[in-house]
């Protein structure tokens, strides 16, 4: 992905990673409007972390008050590390990740029950970063329920000796408060930036080609059948299928990733995928339901890339088809 005009966040970042990979735990909060480009920059640094455990999350409006959404969001690729656990931390989060266990015994939220959450997701990302440098993401902050936020905080604040960087993305509201947490703050490209941004899409436009295509689910609760049909198709603006994949693709299961490559058409240029979409269909059998988050990656001829990325979604026998437009 190419970052126009955020060199200096984007050396800074990179340093703060390189700090993390060296064990000098770190965290940060970047803070700008919206579209000003703080997923951009998340996205360019999970790109570049090489050799590293990359965990996500993003806050959702209307799940804002639900409890501990974005913790369980993500812990849940962490599952085999959380299951190494001592049995009074492992216990508390077990409960956050979807069918490990029943939902009535979800931990309390208040008094002692929220520093039972912080204590256990300290140590869950502790012992995480002790495998791997551990790259935590966490997007659309200001909208992350307050009791995942406030044990995120709590953990940034102390993994200070662990290889281990947390990245906080928010608008420049009062709602995230970070106290203790620095912050980088994203202003608005300057008069030299803004050309390059508009002839960089300019110039990707005309006459680029597609030429590969994938796409990674993030399954939260896989409760589909093996048998279930997955169509994947990505649209031009004109609903021609440019690349495409059917298949049934098993079961995806809990807490893990599923990469799929797409079959590509010949001939569809970044101008004809504009205003194009990502058009997902299962065909199940039975009362199913698939919980999921995706990366979509479109490459093209002139070593452009186009990453689509969607999180907290759901596909059943009542609502089998999403539509999601590409992002460019």
């Amino acid at each position: 992905m190419r970052i126009v005009g955020r060199e200096t966040e984007c050396t800074r970042l990179a340093d703060m990673l390189d700090e993390a990979r060296a064990g000098h735990g770190c965290s940060v909060v970047l803070r700008g409007e919206p579209g000003i480009g703080k997923t951009a920059l998340l996205d360019h640094l999970a790109e570049n972390a090489d050799g590293c455990t990359v965990v996500r999350a993003t806050g959702v409006e209307f799940e804002s008050e639900p409890a501990l959404a974005s913790l369980s969001e993500l812990i849940g690729p962490l599952f085999e590390v959380l299951r190494e656990l001592p049995a009074r931390y492992a216990d508390v989060l077990m409960a956050l990740v979807p069918q490990k266990i029943d939902d009535s015994a979800a931990p309390a939220v208040t008094g002692g029950g929220r520093h039972a959450i912080y204590a256990a997701t300290l140590t869950l990302l502790t012992a995480a970063a002790a495998r791997r440098p551990l790259l935590c993401l966490i997007d659309e902050a200001h909208w992350i329920d307050d009791v995942s936020a406030s044990a995120l905080l709590f953990t940034a604040r102390r993994l200070l000796a662990d290889p281990a960087l947390i990245v906080f993305a928010t608008r420049d509201v009062p709602e995230f408060d970070a106290p203790g947490i620095g912050t980088l703050r994203l202003e608005g490209l300057n008069g030299q930036a803004s050309l390059q941004l508009l002839a960089h899409g300019c110039l990707a436009a005309p006459g680029a080609t597609l030429t590969d295509a994938s796409i990674t689910f993030f399954t939260l609760d896989d409760n589909k059948d093996s048998d279930t049909l997955l169509s994947i198709q990505v649209l031009d603006r004109n609903n021609r299928v440019a690349a495409s994949a059917t298949g049934f693709f098993g079961q995806f299961g809990d807490g893990t990733t599923r990469p799929v490559t797409l079959k590509v058409r010949s001939g569809f240029t970044w101008d004809a995928l504009q205003a194009g979409h990502l058009r997902l269909n299962i065909q199940p059998h039975g009362d199913d339901t698939w919980k999921f988050g995706y990366e979509l990656d479109l490459n093209f001829s002139d070593g452009d890339f186009a990453p689509t990325i969607q999180s907290r979604l759901s596909l059943s026998e009542d609502n089998k088809t999403r539509l999601d437009p590409l992002q460019f």
